[in-house]
């Protein structure tokens, strides 16, 4: 069981090196499947935000977050959840959680997106200036 184990996390590791490769392969496999552009690029989005979460928590705990990438990561997400929760109960007066993970899921793509390439910058100035 460990080896498995330790096989599953060095492929998601392997795999998380190039989330947006991942992005660009599920589209293009979904949209073969299904023919629908909206419908592949929503579920290009779910299955690379599951790899951005690796990524950028490892890059945030490499920059020196004190309490851990993940954990900084996870407050984020639980807050914009909160958030969401919060608006949909002010606008309807009831709360539809899957549409409240959904939404948050998918902004985790866009904020997980921009913090990647925000990373990268700041590695690679890091890197060629020894800060």
């Amino acid at each position: 069981m460990r080896i498995l184990w330790e096989w599953l996390a060095n492929a998601y590791a392997l795999i998380s090196l190039v989330p947006f490769a991942i992005f660009i392969l599920v589209w293009y496999a979904a949209r073969w499947r299904f023919g629908d552009r909206k419908r592949a690029t929503a579920l290009a989005m779910d299955v690379t935000t599951f790899f951005l979460v690796g990524v950028v928590a490892g890059m945030l705990d490499l920059m020196g977050l004190k309490f851990g990438g993940i954990w900084f990561l996870l407050l984020l997400f639980l807050l914009t959840v909160g958030i969401i929760g919060n608006i949909q109960y002010r606008l309807r007066k009831k709360l539809d959680v899957r549409r409240q993970l959904r939404a948050a899921w998918r902004l985790g793509f866009l904020g997980l997106s921009a913090m990647y390439f925000l990373l990268i910058l700041i590695g690679i100035v890091r890197y060629f200036y020894k800060i």
